[in-house]
């Protein structure tokens, strides 16, 4: 596995380390499979009753809390800089707010397809 430390240099990130994130949270969670939703719903499913948050995120929630984390950490690292040349926070994983408050956004897609919210 590649090392993260690119991570902080640039805004957008590469198809190949999303794909190394990916790997890296399968890993954190003891997973064979390559499919983080599938493995969220195997633990979810499995017989010693999981707590929401001792589940791994959806592949959606990485992916937009990678982009949050990428965010930041460039800015950061520019921190020494004259001029911050930073694209707009809302690209990364932010909502910027009417009045110019900054929140999270959690996810792009919805967190379970329409017939699974019309059983409940």
């Amino acid at each position: 596995m590649v090392s993260f430390e690119h991570l902080c240099k640039y805004f957008k990130l590469p198809a190949i380390t999303a794909a190394e994130v990916e790997q890296f949270v399968y890993k954190l969670y003891g997973a064979g499979n390559s499919n983080i939703d599938y493995i969220r719903y195997t633990l979810f499913c499995s017989p010693s009753k999981r707590t929401q948050c001792s589940l791994p995120p959806r592949k959606d929630e990485l992916n937009v809390h990678v982009k949050r984390a990428i965010h930041q950490a460039v800015i950061w690292r520019r921190v020494k800089t004259a001029y911050i040349d930073a694209s707009p926070p809302e690209h990364h994983g932010w909502i910027v707010e009417n009045h110019g408050s900054i929140n999270i956004k959690r996810m792009t897609q919805a967190s379970a397809p329409e017939h699974v919210y019309c059983r409940v």
